[in-house]
Formats: C-alpha cells, structure tokens, sequence
C-alpha cells in the first residue's frame, strides 16, 4: 500500500486513501515510510545533461554504460571488495523514483554537473 501524504502545519493530512484503507482498524499502528517525492523536470534535465556529455565524447558508444560512468565517477556506487584479487569494484546505485527520494537525487544531480563541468567543459546552468 503506497499513502501520498501532504504536511500542513506540523502534521500529515493524506491525499487520498489508498486501495486497502479500509482494512486498517481505528488506533491499530501502521509502519509508514516517508519519501520526498522526485521532482520529475529535475529528473528530465538531469538525463538531458549526461545526453549532451554522452554526445560529447567518444570513448562511450552505449548511452546507459556512459550514464553508469558518470554516476561513478560522481561517487554514486557501492563499492565491493573481492577478497580473492583484492580489487574493488564500483557498482552504480540505482536512481530509480523508488530507490532514490528527492534529496539524495539532488545530491547526485549536483556531483553529476560538477563532474560533467570539470571533465567535458560543459556549463550547466
């Protein structure tokens, strides 16, 4: 069950009730995770920036591995440590809507320009 919620004057008010409300006894206690919700312009400018990088440069020819890159490099990874050789690999986090609220997509929207700026000579607005 997914509850959109507003907050009006220190308190949450919801949207609308969701499929199953019904189900949920007065006074019984629910678990309830909140989420900023993503601002999807931000999220269409954020692909918009890596397009122009990935147009920009040749080294990529596959638009999703260059993204993952970027994402890298911007410091957006989990790092794994293989015992066996002692490297350690960066795998890319997801950005999907419901692995990543509004604030930490505005901390990775924000390492991706920087890094796109310093290494491409684009200039993000």
């Amino acid at each position: 069950m997914i509850l959109f919620a507003k907050k009006l004057n220190d308190a949450l008010h919801i949207v609308e009730p969701p499929v199953g409300w019904d189900k949920i006894a007065n006074n019984e206690l629910v678990k309830v995770t909140l989420k900023k919700q993503r601002f999807v312009p931000l999220h269409r400018k954020y692909c918009a920036i890596i397009r122009t990088a990935f147009y920009n440069q040749d080294r990529y020819k596959n638009y999703e591995v260059f993204r993952k890159f970027i994402e890298i490099e911007a410091g957006y990874y989990t790092p794994i440590y293989n015992p066996s050789t002692g490297e350690v690999y960066k795998i890319p986090q997801s950005i999907a809507f419901d692995k990543l609220d509004e604030l930490e997509f505005r901390e990775l929207y924000s390492s991706v320009c920087d890094y796109i700026s310093a290494n491409y000579g684009i200039e993000i607005e």
